[in-house]
Order: structure tokens, then sequence, then C-alpha cells
């Protein structure tokens, strides 16, 4: 019996998030966030994460991905944050866009992490496989690259000004993060 509840619950959870793909898919402009089922952060985050994931090419295109997971590898931090600045500036325009807000959205999501828990590291860890990812999935790759997403993620979050904003202060605690804070 638990076993059917539970799939019951999940089976409504697609569904509704199903349903918001389909909203913003019809007309992104006539929907109305402040109504159910929007109001549900689960299946908005679910629906975010879903949206980044079925797109046909990711927000970092897979032109860039071994540019990306190269910097995620420098051990020099401040080298490490600069070379992100330079490769985020090389992204497509929409790409650009995009990042900047879905990066600039998740900053104000850490920003009261005391609250939703959502620290950087586990947003790393939610977003980096689905806006970073390569053209080949072979388990081997996707298992050996997981850690660098987390830090390129991770990165983006931290140092969102310098990276996006060209901000000329720079700052080495990228990876300061990684833990998340209790």
């Amino acid at each position: 019996k638990q076993w059917y509840q539970r799939r019951v619950a999940i089976t409504a959870g697609e569904k509704a998030i199903h349903s918001l793909i389909n909203e913003i898919d019809r007309d992104p402009r006539a929907v109305d966030y402040k109504t159910p089922p929007w109001t549900d952060i689960h299946n908005t985050c679910a629906a975010l994460k879903q949206y980044f994931r079925r797109l046909a090419e990711p927000l970092i295109p897979a032109n860039l991905y071994p540019s990306f997971m190269d910097a995620a590898q420098l051990p020099e931090l401040e080298t490490r944050q600069e070379k992100l600045r330079t490769l985020i500036k090389q992204l497509p325009e929409c790409h650009l866009a995009t990042a900047k807000l879905l990066f600039g959205h998740l900053v104000k999501v850490v920003a009261n992490a005391e609250v939703n828990k959502m620290h950087t590291y586990n947003l790393a860890i939610i977003f980096g496989p689905t806006v970073i990812r390569s053209h080949c999935n072979d388990m081997v790759s996707l298992v050996a690259d997981m850690s660098n997403q987390y830090k390129v993620v991770e990165c983006l979050i931290t140092k969102y000004s310098y990276i996006f904003e060209d901000k000329k202060e720079k700052s080495t605690d990228c990876d300061s993060a990684l833990i998340p804070l209790l």
C-alpha cells in the first residue's frame, strides 16, 4: 500500500510538472505565477530543471563543454574564475542572457539558504548536470565530469558579479561553498 501511495503521489507530481511546462510552452506571458500549481516551489523547481534538461542544446553548449570542464580543473581559483568569465562571454547571446537570469536567481536562492536550506553546494548538485552536459552520454564520462560540473556551477553562483557583470573585483574563494553551511 505504501508503494502505491508513493507512486500515485509521484505520478500526480509528474502531471503537475508537465502541466507547468506545457503552460509555458503555450504562452509564457499568460502564465499567472502567483496561482497554484506555480506556488508549489517543488513543482516549479522540478519544471525548471526539466525545461533545461529537455533543451536540444544545453545552456552551456556542447562545443564549450570541454573548455568548461578544463576550467573546473584549474588548481588556482583565481585562474579558474577568470577562465569561466572568458568562457561565459563566448556563449551565444540567448544562452548568455538565460545563464545570467538563472544564476542571478540562484544567487538570490542562496541568500535565503538559512530558510530554504538551498546552499550553493546543493544547487550545484541539482543544476550542474542539468545546464552543463556533454554530447556523449556514456556513464563513465557522466560520472567522471560530475565534480567538475559542480565546481563550474558553484563558481558561477558564488562569483556571479565578477563573471556576469564585468565587476573588476576578483575573489579566490570559489571552493568555499563546496562545504554546505550547517
